[in-house]
């Protein structure tokens, strides 16, 4: 990790030594100098054009923030909490999983029954069976109805993404979640814009 910050210290480092250099380029070819030098070089004389580099560095960045990116990103974990469809749809997935749960408890409550009654043992181990293998089936049909679901939603927000990005003229859109530490900056987010499609 210590690595790891080091060396994006260093790009950092390396980018603004760019951004210095590009600026004093500029500066020093509309004042038709010669030569500039770091002022701690310098014992006498030459002008003093620090504040001219640093405003037109301040200018390149506002020409760099004014441009519109050719990449937008969604905020996944904001477009499910605000897309209407999706808040029905999880709706339904936890009734769904309420009932298996209340199921499974009936169940399980009568093969407990089935041993206050002093039922054989051989009942009972064939009801306990019985009962692990429905628990295992009716979860998996769950889990594979939910998926389905989700899936659905993930073809729906991939189409109006492509329609928003063809329309507003983005290259690309990604997804961003909140705990995906491999993206830093995404460009633009189109989230609300996509949102405003997908609950119209």
């Amino acid at each position: 990790m210590n690595e790891e910050i080091i060396n994006m210290q260093q790009l950092m480092s390396e980018k603004l030594q760019k951004e210095v250099v590009d600026a004093a380029t500029t500066v020093a070819k509309e004042k038709k100098f010669d030569l500039v030098l770091n002022k701690q070089l310098v014992f006498t004389g030459g002008e003093d054009i620090t504040e001219a580099i640093l405003k037109e560095m301040r200018s390149e960045n506002e020409k760099t923030v004014s441009h519109k990116s050719a990449v937008g990103y969604i905020s996944w974990d904001y477009l499910l909490s605000n897309y209407k469809k999706y808040a029905d749809i999880k709706k339904r997935h936890d009734a769904k999983a309420k009932d298996l749960e209340k199921d499974l408890e009936d169940r399980y409550n009568k093969i407990q029954k089935m041993k206050d009654a002093k039922r054989s043992l051989e009942d009972i181990e064939k009801a306990e069976q019985d009962f692990g293998r429905e628990r295992m089936v009716r979860e998996q049909q769950l889990g594979e109805f939910i998926r389905g679901d989700e899936e659905k939603v993930l073809e729906e927000v991939k189409r109006t993404a492509n329609v928003v990005g063809s329309k507003q003229g983005y290259e690309v859109i990604i997804v961003k979640t909140f705990n995906n530490p491999a993206i830093y900056y995404a460009g633009d987010d189109v989230t609300e814009e996509i949102l405003k499609v997908l609950n119209k």
